[in-house]
Protein backbone atom coordinates (compact mmCIF):
# COMPACT_ATOMS: atom_id res chain seq x y z
CA UNK A 1 0.00 0.00 0.00
CA UNK A 2 1.28 3.38 -1.00
CA UNK A 3 2.04 5.95 2.01
CA UNK A 4 -0.14 8.80 0.37
CA UNK A 5 0.33 11.38 3.54
CA UNK A 6 4.76 10.73 2.42
CA UNK A 7 4.05 10.78 -0.82
CA UNK A 8 1.82 13.87 -1.29
CA UNK A 9 3.87 16.03 1.43
CA UNK A 10 7.19 15.36 -0.51
CA UNK A 11 5.11 16.25 -3.72
CA UNK A 12 3.95 19.53 -2.16
CA UNK A 13 7.24 20.74 -0.70
CA UNK A 14 9.11 20.06 -3.99
CA UNK A 15 6.41 21.99 -6.07
CA UNK A 16 6.21 24.80 -4.08
CA UNK A 17 9.73 25.70 -5.42
CA UNK A 18 8.90 25.37 -8.80
CA UNK A 19 6.41 27.87 -11.18
CA UNK A 20 3.68 25.79 -10.38
CA UNK A 21 3.37 27.51 -6.94
CA UNK A 22 1.92 30.40 -9.11
CA UNK A 23 -1.00 28.38 -11.15
CA UNK A 24 -2.92 26.66 -7.12
CA UNK A 25 -6.06 28.13 -6.49
CA UNK A 26 -6.64 28.19 -3.91
CA UNK A 27 -3.62 29.04 -2.29
CA UNK A 28 -2.41 26.58 0.18
CA UNK A 29 -2.31 27.50 3.73
CA UNK A 30 1.54 25.54 4.31
CA UNK A 31 3.71 24.87 1.43
CA UNK A 32 4.25 21.43 3.27
CA UNK A 33 0.57 20.45 2.03
CA UNK A 34 -1.31 20.75 -1.08
CA UNK A 35 -4.33 19.17 -0.17
CA UNK A 36 -7.21 19.48 2.01
CA UNK A 37 -9.12 17.80 5.24
CA UNK A 38 -9.50 14.11 4.78
CA UNK A 39 -12.43 13.05 3.44
CA UNK A 40 -14.89 11.20 6.15
CA UNK A 41 -16.07 7.62 5.86
CA UNK A 42 -19.35 9.13 5.14
CA UNK A 43 -18.77 11.10 2.21
CA UNK A 44 -16.72 8.01 0.80
CA UNK A 45 -19.95 6.44 1.43
CA UNK A 46 -22.27 8.97 0.16
CA UNK A 47 -19.60 8.79 -3.66
CA UNK A 48 -20.38 5.15 -3.33
CA UNK A 49 -24.12 5.27 -3.38
CA UNK A 50 -24.01 8.27 -5.63
CA UNK A 51 -22.25 6.33 -8.60
CA UNK A 52 -23.83 2.94 -8.00
CA UNK A 53 -20.20 1.18 -7.56
CA UNK A 54 -17.45 0.02 -4.35
CA UNK A 55 -14.75 2.47 -5.58
CA UNK A 56 -11.25 0.93 -5.38
CA UNK A 57 -9.18 0.79 -1.94
CA UNK A 58 -6.32 3.26 -3.62
CA UNK A 59 -7.95 6.02 -4.44
CA UNK A 60 -10.33 5.67 -1.19
CA UNK A 61 -6.95 5.82 0.68
CA UNK A 62 -6.03 8.77 -1.29
CA UNK A 63 -9.37 10.42 0.13
CA UNK A 64 -8.80 9.22 3.61
CA UNK A 65 -5.96 11.31 3.32
CA UNK A 66 -6.81 14.33 1.02
CA UNK A 67 -10.38 15.17 -0.03
CA UNK A 68 -9.00 16.57 -3.03
CA UNK A 69 -5.79 18.13 -4.39
CA UNK A 70 -4.56 21.18 -6.10
CA UNK A 71 -1.96 21.13 -9.37
CA UNK A 72 -0.17 17.71 -9.50
CA UNK A 73 1.82 18.57 -13.15
CA UNK A 74 1.58 21.31 -15.63
CA UNK A 75 -1.14 18.82 -17.03
CA UNK A 76 -3.71 18.52 -13.98
CA UNK A 77 -4.40 21.76 -12.11
CA UNK A 78 -6.69 19.98 -9.78
CA UNK A 79 -7.73 16.22 -8.56
CA UNK A 80 -11.54 16.60 -7.59
CA UNK A 81 -13.31 16.48 -4.12
CA UNK A 82 -15.57 13.26 -3.62
CA UNK A 83 -18.63 15.64 -3.90
CA UNK A 84 -17.21 16.66 -7.20
CA UNK A 85 -16.42 12.95 -8.87
CA UNK A 86 -18.68 12.13 -11.86
CA UNK A 87 -19.51 10.09 -14.51
CA UNK A 88 -16.75 11.27 -18.02
CA UNK A 89 -19.71 10.31 -19.70
CA UNK A 90 -22.05 12.91 -18.28
CA UNK A 91 -19.90 15.52 -18.28
CA UNK A 92 -18.16 14.75 -21.82
CA UNK A 93 -20.65 12.78 -23.87
CA UNK A 94 -19.70 13.70 -27.46
CA UNK A 95 -15.87 12.79 -26.53
CA UNK A 96 -16.63 9.35 -24.68
CA UNK A 97 -18.67 8.77 -28.09
CA UNK A 98 -16.27 9.80 -29.95
CA UNK A 99 -13.39 7.02 -28.37
CA UNK A 100 -16.24 4.69 -28.33
CA UNK A 101 -16.39 4.28 -31.98
CA UNK A 102 -12.90 2.48 -31.97
CA UNK A 103 -10.51 0.78 -29.61
CA UNK A 104 -7.67 -1.65 -28.94
CA UNK A 105 -8.38 -5.22 -30.38
CA UNK A 106 -5.52 -6.62 -28.29
CA UNK A 107 -5.93 -9.86 -26.17
CA UNK A 108 -6.03 -9.39 -22.54
CA UNK A 109 -2.66 -10.92 -22.24
CA UNK A 110 -1.40 -8.06 -24.16
CA UNK A 111 -3.46 -5.45 -23.35
CA UNK A 112 -3.18 -5.37 -19.37
CA UNK A 113 0.27 -5.75 -19.96
CA UNK A 114 2.23 -2.53 -18.45
CA UNK A 115 5.62 -2.07 -19.41
CA UNK A 116 7.43 0.67 -16.86
CA UNK A 117 4.13 1.11 -15.30
CA UNK A 118 2.22 2.15 -17.81
CA UNK A 119 0.16 1.17 -21.13
CA UNK A 120 -1.30 2.81 -24.28
CA UNK A 121 -4.49 2.44 -25.91
CA UNK A 122 -8.29 1.76 -24.74
CA UNK A 123 -11.32 -0.90 -24.86
CA UNK A 124 -13.92 0.99 -26.90
CA UNK A 125 -16.36 -0.49 -24.50
CA UNK A 126 -14.78 0.68 -21.45
CA UNK A 127 -15.76 4.64 -22.45
CA UNK A 128 -18.84 4.69 -21.35
CA UNK A 129 -17.71 3.37 -17.55
CA UNK A 130 -15.38 5.38 -16.94
CA UNK A 131 -15.00 7.71 -13.53
CA UNK A 132 -14.00 11.25 -13.58
CA UNK A 133 -11.10 12.40 -10.49
CA UNK A 134 -10.26 15.60 -11.86
CA UNK A 135 -11.01 18.73 -13.67
CA UNK A 136 -10.33 18.45 -17.18
CA UNK A 137 -6.83 21.22 -18.08
CA UNK A 138 -4.03 19.80 -20.37
CA UNK A 139 -6.02 15.92 -19.96
CA UNK A 140 -7.79 14.28 -17.25
CA UNK A 141 -7.77 11.77 -14.45
CA UNK A 142 -9.82 8.73 -15.08
CA UNK A 143 -10.68 5.55 -12.89
CA UNK A 144 -12.06 2.32 -14.85
CA UNK A 145 -14.76 0.05 -12.97
CA UNK A 146 -14.63 -1.97 -16.27
CA UNK A 147 -11.02 -3.74 -14.95
CA UNK A 148 -10.93 -4.74 -11.76
CA UNK A 149 -7.77 -6.86 -10.16
CA UNK A 150 -8.53 -9.15 -7.46
CA UNK A 151 -7.23 -7.19 -4.69
CA UNK A 152 -10.33 -4.69 -5.86
CA UNK A 153 -8.16 -2.52 -7.30
CA UNK A 154 -9.20 -0.69 -10.53
CA UNK A 155 -7.19 0.24 -13.71
CA UNK A 156 -6.34 4.48 -13.56
CA UNK A 157 -6.03 6.57 -16.74
CA UNK A 158 -4.24 9.46 -17.99
CA UNK A 159 -6.54 10.58 -20.74
CA UNK A 160 -6.28 13.32 -23.49
CA UNK A 161 -6.50 14.20 -27.37
CA UNK A 162 -2.23 14.01 -27.29
CA UNK A 163 -2.01 10.51 -25.77
CA UNK A 164 -2.73 7.88 -28.41
CA UNK A 165 -6.06 6.22 -27.01
CA UNK A 166 -4.86 6.75 -23.18
CA UNK A 167 -2.11 5.98 -20.83
CA UNK A 168 -3.11 3.49 -18.53
CA UNK A 169 -1.94 2.61 -15.32
CA UNK A 170 -2.50 -0.82 -12.54
CA UNK A 171 -4.30 1.30 -10.26
CA UNK A 172 -4.82 4.99 -9.18
CA UNK A 173 -2.03 4.69 -6.74
CA UNK A 174 0.70 3.31 -9.07
CA UNK A 175 -1.07 6.56 -11.37
CA UNK A 176 -0.37 9.21 -8.65
CA UNK A 177 3.30 7.68 -8.62
CA UNK A 178 4.15 7.62 -12.24
CA UNK A 179 2.61 11.47 -12.13
CA UNK A 180 4.82 12.27 -9.28
CA UNK A 181 7.66 11.18 -11.32
CA UNK A 182 6.87 12.51 -14.23
CA UNK A 183 6.29 16.11 -12.45
CA UNK A 184 10.10 15.45 -10.27
CA UNK A 185 11.89 14.66 -13.56
CA UNK A 186 10.67 17.36 -15.75
CA UNK A 187 11.37 19.76 -12.56
CA UNK A 188 14.84 18.66 -12.32
CA UNK A 189 14.25 16.93 -8.69
CA UNK A 190 14.73 12.95 -9.82
CA UNK A 191 17.44 12.53 -7.06
CA UNK A 192 15.84 13.81 -4.28
CA UNK A 193 14.33 12.43 -1.36
CA UNK A 194 13.94 8.89 -0.29
CA UNK A 195 13.53 6.09 -2.64
CA UNK A 196 10.27 5.47 -4.29
CA UNK A 197 8.35 2.85 -3.25
CA UNK A 198 8.05 -0.12 -6.25
CA UNK A 199 4.49 -1.27 -6.08
CA UNK A 200 3.13 -4.97 -6.79
CA UNK A 201 0.86 -5.47 -10.71
CA UNK A 202 -1.09 -7.86 -11.27
CA UNK A 203 0.59 -9.71 -14.11
CA UNK A 204 -1.09 -9.83 -17.59
CA UNK A 205 -2.79 -13.48 -17.46
CA UNK A 206 -4.65 -12.17 -14.25
CA UNK A 207 -8.41 -11.67 -15.04
CA UNK A 208 -9.85 -8.04 -15.03
CA UNK A 209 -13.59 -8.05 -13.59
CA UNK A 210 -16.25 -5.04 -13.40
CA UNK A 211 -16.27 -3.33 -10.06
CA UNK A 212 -19.16 -4.24 -7.65
CA UNK A 213 -22.41 -2.25 -8.28
CA UNK A 214 -24.09 -1.12 -5.43
CA UNK A 215 -26.97 -0.46 -8.55
CA UNK A 216 -27.33 -1.27 -11.77
CA UNK A 217 -29.21 1.83 -13.31
CA UNK A 218 -26.24 4.71 -14.62
CA UNK A 219 -26.70 8.23 -14.90
CA UNK A 220 -27.45 9.46 -18.43
CA UNK A 221 -25.93 12.84 -19.85
CA UNK A 222 -28.16 15.83 -19.22
CA UNK A 223 -29.31 17.84 -22.44
CA UNK A 224 -28.28 20.98 -23.44
CA UNK A 225 -31.98 22.22 -22.56
CA UNK A 226 -31.75 21.26 -19.06
CA UNK A 227 -28.03 22.63 -18.64
CA UNK A 228 -29.71 25.83 -19.92
CA UNK A 229 -31.78 25.21 -17.14
CA UNK A 230 -28.91 24.81 -14.44
CA UNK A 231 -27.08 27.71 -15.20
CA UNK A 232 -29.70 30.02 -14.02
CA UNK A 233 -29.70 28.39 -10.88
CA UNK A 234 -29.13 31.10 -7.51
CA UNK A 235 -26.76 28.72 -6.01
CA UNK A 236 -23.14 28.91 -7.49
CA UNK A 237 -21.61 25.31 -7.49
CA UNK A 238 -24.77 24.37 -8.84
CA UNK A 239 -24.19 27.10 -11.71
CA UNK A 240 -20.47 26.26 -12.09
CA UNK A 241 -21.38 21.67 -12.62
CA UNK A 242 -23.77 22.73 -15.28
CA UNK A 243 -20.96 24.86 -17.19
CA UNK A 244 -18.27 22.37 -16.70
CA UNK A 245 -20.83 19.56 -18.20
CA UNK A 246 -22.37 22.33 -20.92
CA UNK A 247 -18.29 22.80 -22.18
CA UNK A 248 -18.15 19.29 -21.98
CA UNK A 249 -20.81 18.61 -24.28
CA UNK A 250 -19.32 21.20 -26.60
CA UNK A 251 -16.07 19.08 -26.60
CA UNK A 252 -15.97 17.31 -29.92
CA UNK A 253 -19.18 19.32 -31.48
CA UNK A 254 -16.83 21.03 -34.63
CA UNK A 255 -18.95 17.83 -36.78
CA UNK A 256 -21.80 18.24 -34.90
CA UNK A 257 -25.46 18.95 -35.67
CA UNK A 258 -26.45 22.70 -35.43
CA UNK A 259 -29.07 23.45 -33.41
CA UNK A 260 -30.02 27.13 -33.91
CA UNK A 261 -33.16 26.52 -31.42
CA UNK A 262 -30.66 27.37 -28.79
CA UNK A 263 -29.58 30.34 -29.76
CA UNK A 264 -32.56 32.43 -28.62
CA UNK A 265 -32.94 30.63 -24.99
CA UNK A 266 -28.67 30.97 -24.95
CA UNK A 267 -28.95 34.95 -25.95
CA UNK A 268 -31.61 34.94 -22.89
CA UNK A 269 -29.13 33.62 -20.66
CA UNK A 270 -26.24 35.30 -21.72
CA UNK A 271 -28.02 39.38 -21.06
CA UNK A 272 -29.57 37.95 -18.06
CA UNK A 273 -26.75 35.89 -16.18
CA UNK A 274 -24.61 38.29 -13.75
CA UNK A 275 -22.60 34.84 -13.50
CA UNK A 276 -19.53 35.13 -16.26
CA UNK A 277 -18.48 31.55 -16.60
CA UNK A 278 -22.69 31.34 -17.36
CA UNK A 279 -21.71 33.96 -19.97
CA UNK A 280 -18.48 32.63 -21.60
CA UNK A 281 -20.27 29.35 -22.47
CA UNK A 282 -23.07 31.07 -23.92
CA UNK A 283 -20.83 32.43 -26.58
CA UNK A 284 -18.96 29.20 -27.13
CA UNK A 285 -22.28 27.24 -27.59
CA UNK A 286 -23.64 30.03 -29.81
CA UNK A 287 -20.82 29.52 -32.19
CA UNK A 288 -21.35 25.75 -32.20
CA UNK A 289 -25.89 26.16 -32.37
CA UNK A 290 -25.71 29.04 -35.08
CA UNK A 291 -26.05 29.14 -38.72
CA UNK A 292 -23.77 30.70 -40.52
CA UNK A 293 -25.24 33.69 -41.37
CA UNK A 294 -25.81 37.14 -39.61
CA UNK A 295 -23.88 37.03 -36.13
CA UNK A 296 -25.87 36.76 -33.13
CA UNK A 297 -25.53 39.89 -31.02
CA UNK A 298 -23.96 38.21 -27.84
CA UNK A 299 -20.92 37.18 -30.07
CA UNK A 300 -20.31 41.01 -30.40
CA UNK A 301 -21.24 42.29 -27.30
CA UNK A 302 -19.23 39.91 -25.41
CA UNK A 303 -15.81 42.67 -26.52
CA UNK A 304 -17.31 44.89 -23.94
CA UNK A 305 -18.22 42.68 -21.20
CA UNK A 306 -16.11 43.53 -17.91
CA UNK A 307 -14.70 39.98 -17.54
CA UNK A 308 -11.42 39.10 -18.95
CA UNK A 309 -12.85 35.52 -19.85
CA UNK A 310 -16.06 36.50 -21.54
CA UNK A 311 -13.91 39.09 -23.54
CA UNK A 312 -11.50 36.20 -24.73
CA UNK A 313 -14.55 34.11 -26.06
CA UNK A 314 -16.04 37.18 -28.17
CA UNK A 315 -12.56 37.45 -29.53
CA UNK A 316 -12.48 33.98 -30.30
CA UNK A 317 -16.01 34.05 -31.82
CA UNK A 318 -14.75 36.31 -34.13
CA UNK A 319 -13.08 33.84 -36.21
CA UNK A 320 -16.34 32.25 -36.72
CA UNK A 321 -18.32 35.27 -37.38
CA UNK A 322 -16.86 38.14 -38.28
CA UNK A 323 -18.02 41.58 -37.60
CA UNK A 324 -17.26 44.47 -39.41
CA UNK A 325 -17.81 46.46 -35.88
CA UNK A 326 -15.43 44.43 -34.29
CA UNK A 327 -12.82 45.19 -37.26
CA UNK A 328 -11.38 48.03 -39.07
CA UNK A 329 -12.47 50.95 -39.69
CA UNK A 330 -13.31 50.75 -36.03
CA UNK A 331 -10.59 48.77 -34.12
CA UNK A 332 -10.45 51.12 -30.90
CA UNK A 333 -13.53 48.96 -29.34
CA UNK A 334 -11.52 45.64 -30.05
CA UNK A 335 -8.33 46.68 -28.67
CA UNK A 336 -9.80 48.15 -26.16
CA UNK A 337 -11.60 44.92 -25.13
CA UNK A 338 -8.17 42.82 -25.58
CA UNK A 339 -6.61 45.57 -23.18
CA UNK A 340 -9.02 44.74 -20.46
CA UNK A 341 -8.22 41.26 -21.38
CA UNK A 342 -4.83 40.95 -20.67
CA UNK A 343 -5.32 42.96 -17.10
CA UNK A 344 -7.97 40.56 -15.68
CA UNK A 345 -6.62 37.80 -13.45
CA UNK A 346 -8.19 34.29 -13.81
CA UNK A 347 -10.72 33.36 -10.88
CA UNK A 348 -11.84 29.55 -10.69
CA UNK A 349 -15.78 29.02 -10.04
CA UNK A 350 -16.70 29.51 -6.26
CA UNK A 351 -17.45 25.03 -5.46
Amino acid sequence: MLDWKSLLTRWSRELMKTDLAQQLDPAPESPDWLGFAPATDDEIADLENRLGVILPPSYKAFLRTSNGWRRTTYAIGRVRPATEVNWFRVEHERWADLYTEHGSSLADEEYYDYPDGAALGHRAEHMQSLIQISDLDDGVYLLNPEAVTPDGDWEAWFFANSVPGAERHPSFAHLMLHEYKTFANAEGMSASGDPLPDLPTSAPDVPRVPAERVRRNLAKAPSFESLIEQMRAAEAKARAQAVRTFFGKLKGRPQGERRPDLVQPLTALFYSSHDPYVRAVCVHAIIEFADDSTSPEPLFDALSDPDRDVVISGIYALHYFPDSRALPPQPLRWHAAARQASTCSWRRPSM
